[in-house]
């Protein structure tokens, strides 16, 4: 397996970890998330990899999705006129 990225979330009560690896036969990428020391950087990752919960691609999305910037719907009449009669 190969390790694509390390995200860490530290506060006053310790280090959270997400780790995103790719499997070496298969090529597919997978998340985990879990409680670190945050002393050492390798050991914490590899006690999330063996120990951590998955972190789905479903729930980054939902994530993401909570993030977004919500733009105004633009509604018909209002806005900049389109029609060839507006010049």
């Amino acid at each position: 397996m190969k390790i694509l990225e390390s995200f860490w979330f530290t506060n006053r009560d310790g280090c959270i970890g997400i780790v995103v690896i790719e499997e070496d036969v298969t090529g597919d990428r997978k998340a985990y998330i879990g409680p670190a020391s945050g002393v050492d950087e390798k050991a914490d990752t590899e006690h999330i990899l063996a120990w951590g919960n998955k972190f789905s691609l479903g729930t980054a999305g939902r994530i993401l999705y909570h993030l977004e910037i919500k733009r105004p719907v633009t509604r018909k009449g209002f806005g900049i006129p389109t029609n060839s009669l507006c010049r």
